[in-house]
Protein backbone atom coordinates (compact mmCIF):
# COMPACT_ATOMS: atom_id res chain seq x y z
CA UNK A 1 0.00 0.00 0.00
CA UNK A 2 1.36 3.19 -1.24
CA UNK A 3 1.25 6.29 1.56
CA UNK A 4 -1.33 9.25 0.33
CA UNK A 5 -0.03 12.60 -1.46
CA UNK A 6 -0.43 14.39 2.00
CA UNK A 7 1.14 12.00 4.43
CA UNK A 8 4.27 11.81 1.83
CA UNK A 9 4.03 16.05 1.58
CA UNK A 10 3.56 16.45 5.31
CA UNK A 11 6.51 13.53 6.10
CA UNK A 12 8.78 16.55 3.30
CA UNK A 13 7.18 19.39 5.04
CA UNK A 14 8.62 17.74 8.74
CA UNK A 15 12.02 16.70 6.98
CA UNK A 16 12.75 20.26 5.74
CA UNK A 17 11.96 21.67 9.20
CA UNK A 18 14.26 19.60 11.27
CA UNK A 19 16.92 20.41 8.46
CA UNK A 20 16.28 24.37 8.84
CA UNK A 21 16.47 23.76 12.52
CA UNK A 22 19.39 21.78 12.19
CA UNK A 23 21.53 24.21 10.17
CA UNK A 24 20.40 27.59 11.55
CA UNK A 25 19.92 26.32 15.11
CA UNK A 26 16.95 27.14 17.23
CA UNK A 27 16.90 30.98 16.62
CA UNK A 28 19.85 31.54 18.58
CA UNK A 29 21.75 34.73 17.84
CA UNK A 30 25.33 35.79 19.16
CA UNK A 31 24.04 38.88 21.79
CA UNK A 32 26.84 41.77 21.15
CA UNK A 33 27.05 44.47 24.03
CA UNK A 34 25.55 48.13 23.71
CA UNK A 35 25.66 50.74 26.28
CA UNK A 36 25.59 54.21 25.51
CA UNK A 37 24.79 58.00 27.14
CA UNK A 38 21.00 59.40 27.23
CA UNK A 39 22.30 62.77 25.91
CA UNK A 40 19.79 65.32 26.44
CA UNK A 41 20.56 68.89 24.53
CA UNK A 42 24.02 67.27 23.98
CA UNK A 43 25.14 66.78 27.94
CA UNK A 44 23.99 63.54 29.42
CA UNK A 45 20.78 63.54 31.52
CA UNK A 46 20.73 63.04 35.46
CA UNK A 47 18.41 60.84 36.98
CA UNK A 48 17.59 62.31 40.25
CA UNK A 49 15.60 60.63 43.33
CA UNK A 50 12.06 60.32 41.87
CA UNK A 51 12.83 60.73 38.27
CA UNK A 52 12.88 57.50 35.96
CA UNK A 53 13.95 56.68 32.47
CA UNK A 54 14.15 53.81 30.21
CA UNK A 55 15.28 52.89 26.60
CA UNK A 56 13.71 50.02 24.85
CA UNK A 57 14.92 48.49 21.48
CA UNK A 58 12.50 47.80 18.69
CA UNK A 59 13.25 45.10 15.97
CA UNK A 60 12.06 44.94 12.35
CA UNK A 61 8.37 44.20 12.65
CA UNK A 62 8.19 47.14 15.63
CA UNK A 63 7.79 44.53 18.67
CA UNK A 64 9.85 45.57 21.71
CA UNK A 65 13.14 43.48 21.52
CA UNK A 66 15.47 44.86 24.19
CA UNK A 67 15.37 46.74 27.12
CA UNK A 68 17.84 49.36 28.51
CA UNK A 69 18.54 49.90 32.00
CA UNK A 70 19.54 53.53 32.47
CA UNK A 71 22.00 54.26 35.77
CA UNK A 72 21.62 57.83 37.52
CA UNK A 73 24.35 59.38 35.24
CA UNK A 74 22.37 58.87 32.39
CA UNK A 75 24.64 55.58 31.10
CA UNK A 76 22.89 52.05 30.18
CA UNK A 77 23.12 48.81 29.06
CA UNK A 78 20.70 47.09 26.56
CA UNK A 79 19.55 43.56 26.98
CA UNK A 80 17.28 40.66 25.80
CA UNK A 81 16.18 37.62 26.02
CA UNK A 82 17.35 37.80 29.26
CA UNK A 83 20.87 38.03 28.79
CA UNK A 84 23.28 41.35 28.36
CA UNK A 85 23.45 42.51 24.53
CA UNK A 86 21.10 42.64 21.72
CA UNK A 87 21.57 39.99 18.59
CA UNK A 88 23.06 42.60 15.23
CA UNK A 89 20.88 44.20 13.52
CA UNK A 90 19.04 48.15 13.24
CA UNK A 91 16.87 48.76 16.06
CA UNK A 92 14.49 52.27 16.61
CA UNK A 93 14.90 53.37 19.85
CA UNK A 94 12.18 54.80 22.27
CA UNK A 95 13.67 56.70 25.52
CA UNK A 96 11.62 57.56 28.63
CA UNK A 97 12.74 60.20 30.87
CA UNK A 98 10.19 61.57 33.39
CA UNK A 99 9.46 63.02 36.88
CA UNK A 100 6.25 62.86 39.31
CA UNK A 101 4.37 65.88 38.75
CA UNK A 102 4.27 66.35 42.51
CA UNK A 103 7.58 65.88 43.83
CA UNK A 104 6.25 64.88 47.15
CA UNK A 105 3.56 62.01 45.31
CA UNK A 106 6.35 59.63 43.40
CA UNK A 107 2.88 58.22 42.19
CA UNK A 108 1.55 61.41 40.78
CA UNK A 109 0.97 61.90 37.46
CA UNK A 110 4.67 62.14 35.74
CA UNK A 111 5.79 64.69 33.59
CA UNK A 112 8.41 63.80 30.59
CA UNK A 113 11.74 65.93 30.60
CA UNK A 114 12.20 64.95 26.71
CA UNK A 115 10.30 65.44 23.57
CA UNK A 116 7.08 63.21 22.98
CA UNK A 117 8.09 61.75 19.86
CA UNK A 118 11.35 60.00 21.21
CA UNK A 119 9.11 57.96 23.65
CA UNK A 120 7.04 56.52 20.55
CA UNK A 121 8.29 53.48 18.30
CA UNK A 122 5.84 55.09 15.87
CA UNK A 123 7.11 58.81 15.83
CA UNK A 124 11.02 58.42 16.77
CA UNK A 125 13.98 59.04 14.96
CA UNK A 126 16.47 57.16 16.85
CA UNK A 127 17.92 54.24 15.64
CA UNK A 128 20.96 51.97 15.61
CA UNK A 129 22.88 49.46 13.89
CA UNK A 130 24.24 47.00 16.34
CA UNK A 131 27.42 44.98 15.68
CA UNK A 132 30.39 43.76 16.26
CA UNK A 133 33.08 46.32 17.27
CA UNK A 134 30.88 49.12 16.42
CA UNK A 135 32.93 52.64 17.34
CA UNK A 136 33.01 54.27 21.09
CA UNK A 137 29.95 56.17 21.15
CA UNK A 138 27.66 54.59 18.66
CA UNK A 139 24.72 53.57 20.87
CA UNK A 140 24.78 57.36 22.87
CA UNK A 141 20.95 58.57 22.01
CA UNK A 142 21.02 62.31 21.14
CA UNK A 143 17.40 63.61 22.88
CA UNK A 144 16.02 67.12 23.00
CA UNK A 145 13.31 68.76 25.25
Amino acid sequence: MRPSLSAALRLTTLTIAVLAIGVTGCGESKQIPVSGKILLDGKPITVEKGQSASVNFYGGEGKAFGIGEVKENGEYTASSNNKPGLPAGTYKVTVTYSKPKDSKDPYSVPVRLINEKFTSAEFTELKIEVKDNAPPDSYDLKVTK
